[in-house]
């Protein structure tokens, strides 16, 4: 099973400071759309520790999240601390471990995990949001300056 997130920066205050619901929009963000399209599924996440519930849902290529009051109907659930996931994000214990070592439980349809990971992508850390100009095509920034004295 791929891991769910890597992040280069992650520290227990970024960590401890993130939502579980930003760390779902991460999630969302990462999926390949195209890969994701034929696989739908429903998921809870339940935390304990935080007493809250998210409702996950993986529909047309699209991941989505709510916070809600209780479990809804869903393929799966997974009931997992938001201390355990910080243990995750900082590479200490995997997913596969707390669910073999009872930490972790998931109820329903266990695919509903490969379903996810298995429609993840990682950005290529070189790509340019911004691409530079070719050598030559350069803008000179004067032009700018002068434009807005006027």
């Amino acid at each position: 099973m791929q891991r769910l997130i890597v992040t280069k920066t992650a520290s227990p205050d970024v960590l401890a400071n993130m939502t579980i619901e930003n760390l779902l929009d991460y999630l969302a963000v990462r999926v390949d759309s195209m890969k994701a399209q034929h696989t739908p599924f429903t998921l809870n996440v339940v935390l304990p520790d935080d007493k809250e519930t998210y409702f996950v849902e993986m529909s047309n290529g699209n991941l989505n999240n709510i916070l809600v009051d209780n479990e809804m109907k869903a393929d799966a659930t997974l009931l997992i601390n938001r201390a355990d996931i910080s243990q995750i994000l900082l590479e200490k214990t995997t997913l596969k471990a707390l669910l073999e070592n009872g930490s972790a439980g998931i109820k329903g349809d266990k695919s509903v995990l490969q379903k996810l990971t298995g429609s993840l992508t990682n950005a290529d850390a070189k790509f340019e949001i911004v691409p530079r100009p070719e050598k030559g095509e350069e803008v000179d920034a004067e032009l700018y300056e002068t434009a807005h004295k006027h």
